[in-house]
C-alpha cells in the first residue's frame, strides 16, 4: 500500500471484511494472524477488528539468515458473534 493511503482506515476495512467473510462465508471457527512484534500499525489493525494477543513466538519468522519474533493473535467465532450484537 502506498504511503498516501496509510492511516486512512483501508487496512482495517479490508481486515474486517476478510474476518467477516471467514466466519460468515467459510464457516471457520477461529481466525488467527501473526505479526512482527515491531509492526505497531498492523497490531493496531488486529486490535481494532477484535483479534486478541495469544502468544509471542521467538525467532519464528525467517528470511535467509534473518529471524524475527512475531505475535500470534486470534478471534473465536463465538467472540466475533458476541461483539456484533
Amino acid at each position: 500500500m502506498a504511503h498516501a493511503q496509510w492511516r486512512q482506515g483501508y487496512a482495517t476495512e479490508i481486515a474486517r471484511a476478510l474476518t467477516d467473510s471467514a466466519f460468515l462465508d467459510l464457516g471457520v471457527k477461529q481466525v488467527v494472524a501473526t505479526v512482527e512484534i515491531r509492526n505497531a500499525r498492523s497490531l493496531g489493525v488486529l486490535d481494532k477488528i477484535g483479534l486478541r494477543w495469544e502468544a509471542t513466538y521467538r525467532r519464528h519468522a525467517r528470511e535467509g539468515r534473518r529471524e524475527w519474533d512475531v505475535h500470534l493473535y486470534s478471534l473465536a467465532r463465538e467472540d466475533w458473534l458476541h461483539a456484533r450484537t
